[in-house]
């Protein structure tokens, strides 16, 4: 049995017995969701009675894991949440005293001493209970002599919003929180840009091309930044200026495609590999032109183009539109492999929306002030999106001329930007959206922010250190 077949039998109370079964019978895929299950479920796994009977080394791999997910209170701007790991060994080894009393500081050692108020009410309640008292607070401060201790564990997912020519981001948690809206300390770019593309991947974010400020001429530097350390650095430049270019990201490479250069549309893609740090081109779209109305996606490791305009007499892809099954602007799909370095044309068919429904994973999502569509990469077709909603009201889409760019996925949901605020959904397919920032968002969002937005997974500290400030 595979782990889409057993996943959903799978509960706090029962996660451990089966994991350990699965490293018995040698099965590595199942031991590994399994263990992943329990790092993001701990809050709920370590009250149930299977936690108890843990081997000390079982519990130690566990606890010192950065994906551990203990929680994290930001409204109060502590961190009180490490406490959690500090009562699950407590109660472990209250379990058994005699013969656990040995792995007692050893597990410890897994404990974030240095995000835990020393004088906090949570901690002196669980010193005030405990008869290892001396023994914790020996840790507490053998680990705080330490040069550099580790502070909160975990990632958080914020979005990450700036506006064409401005040098400073406003960032915004996700998932939302009482702290919505608050302003991480991020470090500048070097270069103050117009027009840039932004992208993440490989936990860093990436800013590629731009006009400079001064409308002068294109930029070719590209920067990227890496959370961990709140630095901006220079990465190699684009071998053509250009600014608003398509970005997609696809096994540790971004393919940069279009914008506008120096004489017009540039027509030279580029693609940028961070191994090796080095940009070098690649096949260009044969008898296709760049367009201003075209959207690029990545998905399943296949890289698409798409079209709102087309060319039947010179354009492979184009599906005429008396063929078309419902009036369709996206008639020209083209799709880029990798592996074999083409390009090949999609004729996808046009309908009305199939049940079952494919993979939600499988589709690229259009939206924009006349155009609501889906295309399911797997079955090849272009379907009509149901008009958004948000509490029973249909959403406005006037004056936002392309959504699909800022329509951003992060795990199993769904981001929208608009006027109203942040909306989110598990399927676009469904037509109903949920409002979950009414509050705490700048007058002008996202009219001054649309073009420019991300989710980027940045450490729990940073994130606290930001609001507590």
């Amino acid at each position: 049995m595979c782990w889409s077949e057993l996943g959903e039998h799978i509960s706090p109370n029962n996660c451990i017995g089966v994991w350990v079964l699965a490293g018995r019978l040698g099965s590595q895929e199942m031991a590994r969701s399994l263990s992943k299950y329990i790092l993001k479920n701990f809050l709920d796994v370590h009250q149930g009675r299977e936690f108890l009977k843990l081997a000390p080394n079982s519990l130690f791999s566990f606890l010192k894991q950065e994906s551990l997910n203990i929680g994290h209170d930001l409204h109060s701007l502590t961190n009180i949440s490490e406490t959690v790991v500090l009562r699950a060994i407590l109660c472990w080894v209250d379990h058994r005293k005699k013969s656990r009393e040995p792995h007692l500081k050893r597990l410890l050692n897994t404990v974030r001493w240095a995000a835990i108020k020393k004088d906090g009410d949570e901690y002196k309640s669980i010193l005030e209970s405990t008869e290892w008292k001396t023994v914790i607070e020996e840790s507490f401060q053998d680990t705080l002599k330490k040069k550099n201790p580790k502070l909160s564990r975990g990632s958080l997912d914020v979005m990450v919003v700036c506006g064409a020519g401005q040098s400073n981001y406003n960032v915004f948690f996700l998932p939302i929180n009482p702290v919505t809206g608050t302003r991480m300390c991020m470090e500048n770019l070097t270069y103050r840009r117009r027009g840039h593309s932004v992208i993440v991947t490989g936990g860093h974010m990436y800013v590629i091309g731009a006009g400079d400020s001064l409308e002068t001429g294109h930029i070719t530097q590209c920067e990227r930044y890496d959370p961990k350390t709140n630095k901006w650095s220079a990465i190699a430049p684009l071998r053509y200026g250009r600014q608003n270019c398509k970005l997609a990201a696809i096994n540790k490479k971004i393919y940069c495609l279009g914008g506008h250069g120096q004489y017009g549309f540039e027509a030279d893609n580029e693609v940028y590999d961070i191994a090796t740090n080095t940009w070098s081109s690649f096949p260009f779209i044969e008898m296709v032109a760049m367009r201003a109305d075209s959207y690029i996606a990545a998905l399943n490791n296949k890289l698409y183009y798409l079209s709102e305009t087309g060319n039947p007499s010179s354009e492979p892809g184009f599906v005429a539109e008396e063929d078309a099954c419902l009036e369709h602007p996206f008639r020209l799909v083209q799709c880029f492999d990798p592996a074999t370095d083409k390009w090949s044309a999609k004729s996808p068919e046009f309908g009305e929306v199939k049940l079952p429904p494919g993979k939600v994973e499988d589709c690229i999502f259009v939206l924009n002030k006349e155009h609501q569509f889906v295309y399911d990469t797997k079955r090849n077709t272009w379907e009509q999106l149901l008009t958004p909603t948000c509490g029973g009201i249909a959403l406005s889409l006037n004056g936002l001329n392309s959504l699909y760019d800022h329509i951003i996925r992060s795990s199993d949901s769904f981001y929208m930007l608009h006027s109203t605020g942040i909306l989110q959904t598990s399927d676009p397919r469904l037509g109903e959206w949920e409002l979950i920032t009414p509050e705490g968002l700048p007058r002008d969002f996202p009219a001054a922010n649309k073009d420019h937005t991300v989710i980027l997974s940045v450490p729990t500290a940073m994130c606290v250190h930001s609001v507590t400030r």
